[in-house]
């Protein structure tokens, strides 16, 4: 896939929430063509997280989303 759909981002946004993650970074493989998800615990700092996505080969964070706040009003502001 080359994108995120709305139904991949909300599906998840719900296995995230369930999992007390705080952060949801989307990620796609420049290689491969495929997007995911990777979560931020607790704990956690996402900066660095993001960071340690972006150094990875052949991978781009596309979003990030935080886990607490309103998801629809930020998954609509993303296809913008």
């Amino acid at each position: 896939m080359m994108t995120a759909t709305r139904k991949n981002l909300t599906d998840w946004f719900d296995i995230g929430t369930k999992i007390d993650a705080v952060y949801m970074i989307v990620v796609r493989s420049t290689e491969t063509h495929t997007t995911t998800a990777v979560y931020v615990m607790r704990g956690e700092d996402v900066h660095e997280c993001v960071r340690r996505e972006r150094s990875r080969r052949l991978q781009q964070v596309t979003e990030v989303y935080n886990l607490h706040s309103d998801e629809m009003s930020q998954i609509i502001r993303g296809e913008k």
